[in-house]
C-alpha cells in the first residue's frame, strides 16, 4: 500500500513538509495494472546457491533442532512482535471448559509453540500467552473436548493476564536476558549483509542459533546437569559426546562470527573511504591534461583499498569467508587503485573483472588505462591491439566500435596537425574493418589521400563511396 499512500500524500507533504517530501524521494506515476502471472527469469530474485543452501539448513533445520518446531517463528520472525501486540487485543482465543478437564497434559505436550497450555487454562480458563499461534493442535489432541476456539472471557490487560507472566517458567534472570539480547544483536550485526549476500532473515536465524549454542555452552560450564530436548548433555558433572559436539559447534560458530564481523567492519570502513574518494571522475585520472587528484583524496583511496582487500576471501589472500557476488569487488579495487595513482594495480584488478563481466563502462575505462600507460605512440598502438583482441572475443559491441572510432579520429587529427595526411588516411582506413564501407568515412579517406598526392587510390575510395551499400 505504500506507493499508493505516498502518491496520495505527496502533494500535502510538498506543501507543508517540503524537507520530509524531499527525503522520501520523488513520486513515480502509477504504472497501471499489468499481468505478472508469468515470469521470464524465474531465478532472478533468488539468492545464489552459496547463500540459498546454508539459508535453508540454518532457518529450516538448525533453528528447529535447537529452538523447537516453531523456533524461528517464535523467536526470530519480525512479524512475531506485531502479532504479539495484536494478540493482546484479539477477541478470539483458545478457551477451555474446565469441568471436563482431567489434567492429562496432552495439550502442553503437543504444543509446538512451547506454550504451557495446561497451566494457562487452569489459571485463566483460556490461553492468554501471545506466543500462541492458534494452530489448534491442542484442540485436536484433547481427548475430552475441553478446548475450543471462541470469544475470550477475560480482558487481556486484566490482573489475570499480568499474573500469567509472573507464573511463566524461565531459565534466565533479567541480567541473563539482557546478555543474550546483546549477544544476539552483535551476532546479527556481524552477519547481516556480510559480503552483500546474507539477507536479514538468514542473519536472524544464524544469530538465534549461535545465541542458543552459547547459552547452552555456558550452562554446561556452570551446571552439573544440563539437557537439550530431553537428551542429557551433562550428568553429575560429566559431559556426553553430544555436549562435546555442541560445545565445538559453539566455538566454531563464534570464530566464524568474528570473521564475519571483521569483514562487516571492513566493508563499513571501505564504504566510508570510498564515499570520499569516489567523487573523483576517472576522466581526471585516465585522460591527459586533467586537474590532478588531491593528496587527501588519494589517501582515502588507499585506505579504501586496504579495507577492501580485507574482504577478499581466504583462498585469494584475504580474510573473509566469501566475497560479494559478481565482480563488484574487483571493479571497486580497480577504481580506488586508479584514483590513488597506482595504475598498474588498477589494470590488474580490472583485468580480472573483464574476464568475468565485461561491462561497457569497464571496457571504456580499461581502454583509457591502456592508452595512458603507454609511452608516446605506444599507447594508441596498444589500445588498437587490445581493441582488436576484444573484438575477437566479444564481437562488434557498440562500445568497442565507438572506442575504435574515437581512437582513429584522434590519430588522424594528430597526423594532420603534423602535416602527414597519408598517415591520417591510414588511421581512418583501419576503421573500415570495423564499420564497413561507410560513405562518409570513405570520402574522408579520399580527401586525405588527395592531399598526400595519392590520386589513384583516392579515386578508388571515391568510387567505393558512390556504390550502393551492401
Amino acid at each position: 500500500l505504500w506507493p499508493a499512500l505516498k502518491r496520495w500524500a505527496s502533494p500535502w507533504l510538498d506543501q507543508h513538509f517540503a524537507s520530509l517530501a524531499s527525503w522520501l524521494g520523488p513520486v513515480t506515476p502509477w504504472p497501471g495494472f499489468s499481468n505478472h502471472l508469468m515470469v521470464t527469469d524465474f531465478w532472478a530474485t533468488f539468492p545464489s546457491l552459496l547463500v540459498a543452501i546454508p539459508f535453508f539448513l540454518i532457518c529450516g533445520f538448525a533453528c528447529v533442532y535447537l529452538l523447537g518446531a516453531k523456533g524461528f517463528c517464535s523467536y526470530g520472525c519480525p512479524y512475531g512482535a506485531f502479532f504479539s501486540v495484536a494478540d493482546r487485543i484479539a477477541p478470539m482465543r483458545i478457551i477451555a471448559n474446565m469441568d471436563a478437564c482431567n489434567t492429562c497434559g496432552l495439550c502442553t505436550a503437543n504444543c509446538t509453540s512451547n506454550v504451557q497450555i495446561s497451566r494457562e487454562i487452569r489459571i485463566h480458563s483460556q490461553v492468554v500467552d501471545p506466543g500462541c499461534m492458534k494452530c489448534l493442535d491442542c484442540v485436536n489432541v484433547c481427548p475430552n473436548g475441553v478446548l475450543s476456539y471462541g470469544p475470550g472471557k477475560r480482558n487481556p490487560f486484566s490482573a489475570g493476564s499480568r499474573r500469567n507472566a509472573s507464573t511463566s517458567r524461565t531459565d534466565l534472570t533479567l541480567a541473563g536476558e539482557v546478555v543474550l539480547a546483546v549477544i544476539f544483536s552483535v551476532t546479527w550485526i556481524c552477519w547481516r549483509g556480510v559480503a552483500q549476500q546474507i539477507p536479514m532473515l538468514m542473519a536472524t536465524g544464524i544469530a538465534l542459533s549461535i545465541t542458543f549454542l552459547l547459552w547452552k555452552s555456558y550452562q554446561m560450564l556452570t551446571q552439573p546437569d544440563v539437557s537439550l530436548h530431553g537428551q542429557p548433555l551433562r550428568r553429575a558433572g560429566t559431559s556426553t559426546t553430544r555436549a562435546q559436539l555442541l560445545m565445538a559447534s559453539a566455538i566454531l560458530c563464534t570464530l566464524l562470527t568474528v570473521s564475519a564481523g571483521h569483514t562487516r567492519w571492513n566493508q563499513h570502513q571501505a564504504d566510508g573511504h570510498f564515499a570520499l574518494a569516489g567523487v573523483v571522475n576517472l576522466d581526471r585520472v585516465l585522460l591527459p591534461q586533467q586537474e590532478p587528484v588531491s593528496a587527501e583524496v588519494k589517501a582515502s583511496a588507499r585506505s579504501a583499498i586496504w579495507h577492501l582487500q580485507q574482504t577478499i576471501r581466504f583462498g585469494r589472500g584475504g580474510l573473509a569467508l566469501f566475497e560479494p557476488a559478481g565482480t563488484i569487488l574487483e571493479q571497486r579495487l580497480g577504481y580506488m587503485s586508479a584514483v590513488s595513482g597506482d595504475l598498474e594495480a588498477a589494470r590488474s584488478w580490472w583485468t580480472r573483472a573483464l574476464e568475468e563481466n565485461p561491462t561497457d563502462d569497464l571496457l571504456v575505462r580499461f581502454g583509457q588505462l591502456i592508452e595512458i600507460t603507454g609511452e608516446g605512440a605506444a599507447g594508441p598502438k596498444a589500445l588498437a591491439d587490445w581493441l582488436d583482441e576484444q573484438r575477437l572475443r566479444l564481437g562488434n559491441r557498440i562500445v568497442l566500435v565507438n572506442l575504435r572510432g574515437d581512437l582513429a579520429r584522434r590519430q588522424a587529427l594528430a597526423a594532420v596537425g603534423q602535416g602527414n595526411p597519408e598517415a591520417a588516411a591510414r588511421h581512418l582506413q583501419a576503421l573500415i574493418g570495423w564499420v564497413g564501407d561507410e560513405p562518409q568515412l570513405l570520402l574522408d579517406i579520399a580527401k586525405l589521400l588527395e592531399e598526400a598526392g595519392i590520386s589513384a587510390e583516392a579515386r578508388s575510395f571515391r568510387e567505393r563511396a558512390q556504390l550502393p551499400r551492401q
